[in-house]
């Protein structure tokens, strides 16, 4: 029986087996890499939600005061005052 470094049938098979394994372990570097970029798109994602309520709350926290600031003003505007004179 010949070697298998003899072989060139076994010696290709061998080559690709390195090949193959090879690209398997870029793979699995690939796919931890990916899982890394999924996670932190999913804390920016998370980040961005918890920004949209806070601008959703400072909107209604602005309304709210905008309202009050506006009856205050229609109150003061149609109350008699002493020193202006009246129409």
């Amino acid at each position: 029986m010949r070697e298998m470094n003899q072989d060139p049938v076994g010696a290709a098979v061998l080559g690709h087996a390195k090949e193959i394994g090879a690209l398997q372990a870029d793979m699995t570097a690939v796919k931890a890499r990916l899982e890394s970029i999924e996670d932190k798109l999913q804390q920016l994602v998370d980040a961005a939600n918890m920004g949209k309520g806070m601008w959703w709350a400072s909107v209604k926290v602005g309304g709210l005061i905008l309202t009050v600031a506006g009856g205050l003003a229609w109150a003061w505007q149609h109350m008699p005052h002493p020193w202006r004179p009246s129409n």
